[in-house]
């Protein structure tokens, strides 16, 4: 899991919170994999995955990780007493130690919607790792040019440090965060340039 600054953390919950608080009681409830996976196919076809290009590759991941999981992972019956289906990051827990691919590629699809639902700027997995070889190219010159608590500005109030950044690079394009750790370097970048 990607490393979150309390104040990251607390805005993704003040954000799932308002978007929770304003669907209506029938839209609260938890959606089992057949229904998150309408859901992203039906935000596909209406066009709000239009700006993240590694969209489809996301999802033929998830498909295809997923297929192979319920052949040898049957579904959780739900109680008699609880007639609801399976929620879908349950399902992803529960199957996700024997086929890791299932759990990484809905982490990577849930980034993607994410950045979306909240505005944050797309990136790919070519143009992260461009961000990583800038970011390592540049981090000794951006660690010298930080202030006495090794935070440096980003810019819009905000501030960072190379080893907070570091530690997202590794978890990689896909990660929860992903989208927010390549705009911070993007930031950087702009800010600082090249320098090497």
């Amino acid at each position: 899991m990607l490393y979150m600054t309390t104040r990251t953390l607390a805005r993704r919950v003040s954000v799932a919170r308002n978007l929770l608080a304003a669907r209506t009681p029938a839209e609260r409830g938890w959606l089992d994999l057949a229904g998150w996976l309408a859901r992203l196919e039906e935000c596909e076809r209406a066009g709000h995955f239009n700006q993240e290009t590694d969209f489809p590759r996301a999802l033929a991941f998830y498909l295809a990780a997923l297929a192979e999981a319920p052949a040898a992972e049957p579904a959780t019956e739900p109680q008699t007493s609880d007639p609801r289906p399976v929620p879908a990051f349950v399902e992803h827990l529960r199957i996700g130690d024997r086929y890791p691919d299932v759990a990484a590629a809905a982490g990577w699809l849930r980034e993607i919607a994410w950045r979306v639902e909240c505005g944050i700027p797309r990136v790919t997995e070519t143009e992260f790792a461009e961000l990583a070889a800038w970011f390592e190219a540049n981090e000794q010159r951006l660690a010298s040019l930080a202030d006495a608590s090794t935070l440096r500005d980003v810019g819009c109030g905000r501030r960072t440090c190379c080893w907070s950044i570091r530690h997202a690079l590794r978890a990689g394009p896909r990660a929860d965060g992903a989208g927010e750790v390549a705009e911070v370097i993007r930031q950087l970048r702009a800010r600082y340039g090249s320098g090497v």
